[in-house]
């Protein structure tokens, strides 16, 4: 004697389940699109509205302090220089010894707010009067770590 057994409704319940769970992930895969796209969107805003801001302004990275994000300002400031993915030190070595990297160092060390009002800056290759020599700049500047 042989036992059958209809599986036809227990594999019809799989499948529909199957299915189920594959609208699932096509709908958190879209929702995921689109914050995604909300996140670009907003970035590229917050890019556009601190690169045309008229204050000088960069945001730098790690320990060795590597610049992700400069605006014109800040690249006029130090000359045009090319500062995309290149540690505070190599980008502005002529700034050695007046104490910024230091200072960077520290905050970044210590998560503190560091705070300078009208520091003498003598960027050697950065900006010219028409005659040629160096000038000096003045700059107040505040710096914090990102959390």
């Amino acid at each position: 004697m042989a036992v059958c057994e209809d599986v036809t409704e227990a594999r019809a319940a799989s499948a529909a389940k199957a299915i189920q769970y594959l609208h699932l992930a096509e709908d958190a895969a879209r929702a995921r699109r689109g914050a995604d796209e909300l996140k670009t969107a907003q970035l590229q805003r917050l890019q556009m509205m601190f690169g045309q801001a008229p204050g000088f302004m960069c945001i730098l990275d790690g320990p060795d302090h590597v610049f992700e994000f400069a605006n014109a300002e800040f690249s006029r400031l130090v000359g045009g220089r090319d500062l995309r993915w290149k540690s505070a030190r190599e980008a502005l070595s002529d700034l050695e010894g007046q104490g910024f990297f230091e200072k960077l160092d520290e905050v970044y060390r210590w998560e503190i707010l560091c705070g300078s009002r009208r520091a003498v800056v003598n960027p050697a290759r950065s900006r010219r009067t028409t005659r040629g020599p160096v000038c000096r700049l003045r700059v107040s500047a505040s710096v914090r770590r990102r959390r």
